[in-house]
């Protein structure tokens, strides 16, 4: 009899159990009247043109800030256009040799960028585009700061 249960309880194929069950989440709705993926965010391609979006996103952000209020439906739309320093670091900032920009149309966009920001972000913005790392920190620095011996050699 007992054989007879034991074959009972193993003639069904066992339930079937996922090993991973994703958690369905939903991502928390940032802006009643603008989903994020409501429209397509077109970034530009040219150099200038990203440069124009950097300084349009830095004016908006500035504004926002300054009036504390949310963003508009085409602030928004400004801000997802900010693609980063990266692409146009060494056009937007003055050669750090020469101190001179790549020509005139650079300059005023660089002199435009130095007016939005203050003279401790634009630093800050200036040496973590130039160098890849994060303000106040440095492999140098950091370096000199745990070994000092190495410099002695």
């Amino acid at each position: 009899m007992i054989s007879t249960q034991l074959s009972l309880l193993f003639d069904a194929p066992p339930p079937f159990i996922p090993a991973y069950q994703p958690e369905l989440t939903t991502q928390p709705d940032l802006s009643p009247e603008l989903p994020l993926a409501a429209e397509p965010v077109v970034i530009a391609s040219g150099e200038k043109s990203k440069a124009r979006d950097i300084i349009a996103a830095i004016r908006t952000v500035k504004a926002v800030e300054h009036e504390q209020r949310s963003a508009t439906r085409e602030e928004k739309q400004a801000l997802a256009r900010f693609a980063g320093f990266g692409p146009v670091a060494l056009s937007i900032f003055p050669n750090p040799v020469t101190g001179n920009y790549k020509d005139a149309s650079w300059q005023s966009l660089g002199e435009e960028l130095k007016t939005l920001l203050t003279p401790e972000e634009y630093d800050s913005t200036k040496r973590t585009t130039r160098s890849g790392f994060p303000p106040k920190t440095s492999p140098a620095k950091d370096t000199i700061r745990e070994n000092p011996e190495k410099l002695k050699r």
